[in-house]
Parts: structure tokens; C-alpha cells; sequence
């Protein structure tokens, strides 16, 4: 018999992670109050949603 050397299952090694410059959404901007921004990167197809925040001093009644 002896010793060889195999192949592990996918489960146990990791996808190749995405290098693409653009594969997470955008920084530092504002998005309305009640909207979200739908993000899918154009190397790997990885799609991410980001709800908006800015309206959350509103929504408790503050004044702005």
C-alpha cells in the first residue's frame, strides 16, 4: 500500500477569497432615511445589503 498523498473534502478548504478592489460596498456615504443600497461586486458576485441609519434621531422625535 503505502503513503499518498490526497485531495481534502470542499468542506474542509476555504474558497479562494475575492482580491477584487471594489468587493465591498462603498464608504462614507449617506443613504435616505427608508432606503437600503444594494451592493454586488463585480468580481465575484457577492451581493450585500446596507440599511440606511440616518434617520434614527428623526424617528425618536429628536430635533435635527
Amino acid at each position: 500500500m503505502g503513503t499518498e498523498i490526497i485531495d481534502l473534502p470542499k468542506e474542509y478548504w476555504p474558497e479562494k477569497p475575492c482580491v477584487h478592489p471594489e468587493h465591498n460596498p462603498p464608504g462614507f456615504i449617506v443613504i435616505p432615511h427608508g432606503k437600503m443600497l444594494r451592493h454586488t461586486c463585480p468580481g465575484c458576485g457577492k451581493v450585500t445589503v446596507v440599511e440606511s441609519t440616518s434617520g434614527w434621531a428623526q424617528d425618536r422625535g429628536a430635533q435635527l
